[in-house]
């Protein structure tokens, strides 16, 4: 079945059509999720954003355009960035206890070392560099929040976070 008819039988609340969606798709939208959500959550927490997905399709089926959306893989790609950056701005972080430190693998603590390599690198950019950066990678906000928020135009953000991406490639190149 083609995703225009699977999409008709859906906004007439067929609930085994969504099913077929689900299975059809369901893996596309954990790669999406999950490199997203990878190494700030855990496996349940991206489950639950990929089934967040589906359901906030299945909510607002009746907005989706038959003639606008006959392939439902870009559609349901930015449900499942939206949903996956949405968690990440609701997770607040906490520091882990020393006992869980003292406690993880060697990769653990590579993983560790790596972070505050890179951290390093970004405090050598300029500060409007590291701005821009921070927003958009660690706080996922928009190209339009950032613009917004720093009182810039959009395209000054988008060259901000070109040329930050490319000092901080030449910094962590440097380092290797």
């Amino acid at each position: 079945m083609d995703d225009r008819t699977i999409i008709n039988q859906i906004q007439k609340g067929d609930h085994k059509s969504l099913e077929l969606l689900i299975d059809k798709y369901n893996r596309y939208v954990t790669v999406i999720v999950f490199n997203i959500l990878n190494g700030v959550m855990g496996n349940e927490d991206i489950q639950e954003v990929v089934s967040d997905t589906f359901f906030l399709l299945w909510k607002n089926i009746h907005k989706v355009d038959l003639d606008t959306f006959s392939d439902l893989k870009n559609y349901l790609a930015t449900i499942a960035k939206n949903a996956a950056k949405s968690k990440l701005r609701a997770y607040k972080q906490t520091l882990p206890l020393m006992d869980e430190i003292l406690n993880t693998d060697e990769n653990e603590i590579e993983k560790i070392h790596t972070k505050d390599w890179v951290i390093s690198c970004i405090r050598q950019l300029k500060r409007s560099e590291q701005i821009v950066l921070i927003k958009y990678y660690y706080q996922c906000k928009t190209i339009k929040e950032i613009s917004d928020e720093e009182l810039l135009p959009e395209s000054t953000v988008k060259t901000r976070l070109r040329t930050g991406k490319i000092h901080l490639k030449e910094l962590l190149e440097k380092g290797e």
